[in-house]
């Protein structure tokens, strides 16, 4: 798998941030926030649901990196052991 390096830089958040706009938008989620919207609720609290609920989804992408990241680590960490194995029995051979 192709290595990225992630961090918490402003526009890598931006970025993640972006991305969870989008996701929330695709999977047109009916939430608390068009039900308040159909009640007439007040503005502010339909602007903190929805802020809510872009940052669930930044989470999930979050999560998501992570997972990934951790599949290239553990792969990573087997060739190695393999490498050092290899190189025992090497030395080994005479």
């Amino acid at each position: 798998m192709a290595k990225k390096q992630h961090t918490n830089k402003p526009e890598h958040l931006s970025q993640l941030r972006t991305k969870a706009e989008e996701r929330l938008q695709q999977q047109k989620i009916s939430t608390l926030s068009s039900d308040l919207i159909n009640q007439d609720s007040s503005e502010e609290m339909i602007r903190l649901i929805h802020e809510l609920e872009v940052l669930h989804v930044v989470l999930e992408i979050q999560q998501e990196e992570l997972a990934v990241t951790r599949i290239d680590l553990e792969e990573s960490l087997s060739k190695q052991k393999q490498t050092e194995d290899a190189l025992r029995k090497s030395k080994q051979e005479p």
